[in-house]
């Protein structure tokens, strides 16, 4: 909650370490939501290959866990892994089976 409210505000690098916080008191039932926070403030604050790493721990892939790590690997210079993460963000991934791709 701490690090939803820190990125809200501005404040980057205290939402990084807030999550980074959570993270280590995260129950595992909801690890992967903290993952995908810390990863995408981690985006924000332009530590791109750190948070590819992030989002790479994941257990349960989501359409936002996935599009999460196109978005990293793309802001990371890894345009072919950022293109296939985005692809399957959008094949597997999304629960609208219009959205899919084909």
């Amino acid at each position: 909650m701490l690090g939803l409210l820190r990125e809200r505000m501005g404040l980057k690098m205290g939402a990084v370490q807030a999550f980074r916080s959570a993270l280590r008191l995260a129950e595992p039932s909801i690890r992967d939501k903290v993952y995908v926070n810390y990863g995408r403030s981690l985006v924000e604050s332009g530590k791109y290959t750190q948070a590819v790493e992030i989002f790479q721990n994941v257990k349960e892939a989501t359409f936002n866990s996935g599009s999460g790590l196109a978005l990293a690997l793309f802001k990371d210079k890894q345009y072919e892994e950022s293109y296939a993460s985005y692809e399957s963000a959008l094949h597997w991934l999304t629960e609208d089976q219009g959205f899919q791709s084909e």
